[in-house]
């Protein structure tokens, strides 16, 4: 799954734990109660999405874009967050 093109996309509520969505877009879908545990998303582009309650528990977000990314109760434990951009 590399390399998607999800921008803008309807993901609420998918299980995408485990899966690989590195280098993909992901540029303001919807990713609301979506679980993307253990998933690898080094270098996605997550910008202005929507992550109210999604899990990213364990995630790879190595150097990941959530720039502008919005929602409450996103829940980022013990993902590695190295180089990962969160500005408003």
């Amino acid at each position: 799954m590399e390399g998607l093109d999800l921008s803008r996309g309807n993901l609420t509520g998918l299980d995408l734990t485990g899966r690989s969505l590195a280098f993909s877009k992901l540029e303001g879908a919807d990713l609301s109660r979506s679980r993307l545990d253990k998933a690898d998303l080094l270098q996605a582009d997550v910008r202005k999405a929507v992550l109210t309650e999604t899990s990213f528990r364990s995630a790879n977000c190595y150097q990941a874009a959530f720039i502008e990314a919005h929602g409450d109760d996103a829940d980022f434990s013990g993902a590695n967050l190295e180089g990962a951009n969160f500005q408003r």
